[in-house]
């Protein structure tokens, strides 16, 4: 289990000042902004993930505080499809897509395993998401073009 990057922690960082201010700037009575910050920040992430602060915390928990601080920062779109890659329903989405167009091409699956391994150097199952939705476009792509050069060819 590896830490978080820093760009990682930039990150939370960035969304959790939103959150913070978003909220109201709870703890502002402490001696500056930024300790109250601090102290709100790192409040969170305990509650989130059970770490001290984004210094211990793990690339586990990323999405989870993500998803608090967005959800703080009141931006429900951002944080709705922050949940859907939490729990993986973006990759089931695009599977179930990639088994519809490899239906609608009358296509076996190792066709599609075959372009996963040529363009990616990996089987599907170990595509993220990003690369999941280029197999789906692929094969879409491929699947109509075959269809139209059937219908073209005169019976």
């Amino acid at each position: 289990m590896s830490l978080l990057s820093s760009k990682q922690k930039a990150a939370l960082c960035c969304l959790a000042k939103k959150a913070w201010l978003a909220q109201g700037k709870p703890g502002a009575q402490v001696a500056t902004e930024t300790a109250a910050l601090t102290e709100w920040r790192r409040a969170q992430v305990q509650e989130v993930c059970g770490a001290s602060g984004l210094q211990t915390a793990c690339n586990d928990d990323y999405l989870p505080l993500k998803r608090r601080f967005e959800m703080l920062a009141g931006s429900h779109v951002a944080e709705f499809n922050t949940a859907l890659r939490e729990n993986g329903e973006v990759k089931r989405r695009h599977i179930y897509n990639l088994g519809a167009a490899l239906a609608d091409g009358d296509l076996p699956a190792t066709y599609a395993e075959s372009i996963a391994r040529a363009k990616f150097s990996k089987g599907i199952g170990d595509l993220n998401d990003n690369q999941l939705r280029d197999l789906v476009i692929t094969v879409r792509a491929r699947v109509r073009a075959r269809l139209k050069k059937k219908a073209q060819v005169p019976a």
